[in-house]
């Protein structure tokens, strides 16, 4: 009876042991694709942006308005959600493993999103500031 339990508490140990070992490995095998992960949501993110620009951004270009700051919040979290779908569940899976938990992902998601929003909307009233001749200028160079 001894015996059994003993093997039994060594098979338990083994088994943790195991998959301690294993998430080891899956760490290492992240850390050291880190570049081909980052390019990867790059990738779907540029994609998913491109989207929702087209699609939600440029209609108040359009009609000349500002979005409201709940437009922009609504827009934010659509881009975060087709991101994740671009993704798939594997790779969103290894993304929230390498960044730690879904939340710290989820804010790099967002973090994304907005400095991109603020850099078009920059890059845009300065263009809408410049003359016609400068735009012309630049148009040429």
């Amino acid at each position: 009876m001894e015996l059994l339990i003993i093997t039994l508490n060594i098979s338990i140990l083994l088994f943790f042991i195991f998959i301690i070992f294993l998430r080891f490995i899956k760490s290492c095998f992240l850390t050291l694709n880190f570049t081909n992960y980052l390019a990867i949501l790059q990738y779907h993110m540029e994609k998913a942006y491109n989207m929702v620009h087209k699609d939600k951004i440029l209609v108040f270009s359009l009609d000349g308005l500002r979005p409201r700051e709940e437009d922009v919040d609504n827009i934010a979290k659509e881009f975060v959600n087709l991101t994740i779908k671009f993704l798939g569940k594997k790779h969103y899976k290894d993304l929230v493993d390498f960044y730690g938990s879904d939340e710290s992902l989820l804010i790099n998601l967002f973090e994304y999103f907005n400095t991109k929003y603020e850099d078009d909307e920059i890059r845009e009233s300065t263009i809408n500031k410049l003359t016609e001749s400068e735009q012309e200028e630049l148009k040429h160079e």
